[in-house]
């Protein structure tokens, strides 16, 4: 699976995952369609992509979408409950939870091996490999509401960064402490830090980034306006 089939589809376990959490939050039945599709797309993804590659820069977008294992779980165990075990839909979930169980069992072992490079890096004074492997981190951790954890890994990305006057790296990790900062529902920092890294790719004119930050921001600013509806 290529690397824009993979974001392709993260984005699709994002908006179910977000249905089906607003669902919960609310005391509503879950979406039978959402839940089965959501476990689906996991599941099918676990079987082409179960398989990480020498743990390379390539391994972080199939552990990003990986990276929400967790929480997919969880919703679906919640939803499986919800609708029935003995439920047509409950039957489906139930059988790629099983899937998904298998998965979580190599996504402790990438951690795990992550958590050796980076020690590895640090010894051999490896800035790139640093940054590279705190990332990884933060994408797990983010992915288990592991938040301080998270945070801690990417503000040594960003130290890194700053040391060796980094730009774009610096830009980066601004980004993702943003998207932390959004997850945490703090959203004022996470305008602050989304803002930061767009200036950079403003003044660097890089297009690419300037878009994705813009729709970061949009993402920021919606859950503001849905944050106060809620109030």
């Amino acid at each position: 699976m290529g690397k824009s089939k993979i974001e392709q589809h993260l984005k699709l376990v994002c908006g179910y995952v977000e249905q089906l959490r607003e669902a919960k939050e609310k005391g509503a039945l879950p979406c039978k369609e959402a839940v089965v599709k959501l476990d689906e797309l996991m599941a099918v993804t676990a079987k082409e992509e179960i398989v990480f590659d020498g743990f390379s820069h390539m391994c972080y977008p199939y552990l990003k979408l990986f990276g929400m294992l967790d929480i997919v779980i969880s919703l679906s165990e919640w939803a499986r409950d919800k609708l029935g075990m003995d439920s047509e839909a409950g039957v489906v979930i139930e059988k790629n939870l099983k899937t998904l169980y298998r998965v979580r069992v190599v996504i402790d072992e990438v951690e795990k091996r992550y958590n050796e490079q980076l020690l590895k890096a640090e010894r051999t004074g490896n800035k790139d490999e640093i940054v590279n492997q705190c990332d990884n981190l933060g994408g797990v951790y983010v992915s288990r509401d592991e938040f301080d954890l998270a945070e801690e890994v990417y503000r040594k990305a960003l130290d890194v960064e700053e040391q060796r006057g980094n730009e774009q790296g610096i830009a980066l990790q601004f980004g993702y402490l943003g998207m932390l900062y959004a997850a945490m529902r703090n959203l004022d920092d996470a305008e602050v830090m989304i803002k930061k890294a767009l200036g950079i790719y403003e003044k660097s004119g890089m297009e690419k980034d300037i878009g994705i930050e813009l729709c970061n921001l949009s993402f920021v600013y919606g859950k503001r306006e849905k944050k106060g509806k809620v109030c």
